[in-house]
């Protein structure tokens, strides 16, 4: 709810911050916010 984001987004988000893995997007939000939370992103 903080970041105004789908709750698919944030699974996938939560998902790469659990496994310490990169996330691969397109979608410029989701960068957004994983870069807010020091998650590497790929895409």
């Amino acid at each position: 709810m903080e970041f105004n984001i789908y709750a698919y987004d944030a699974y996938f988000i939560q998902t790469a911050k659990s496994l310490s893995c990169p996330l691969l997007t397109l979608d410029k939000k989701m960068k957004h916010v994983a870069c807010e939370l020091d998650i590497e992103v790929l895409g």
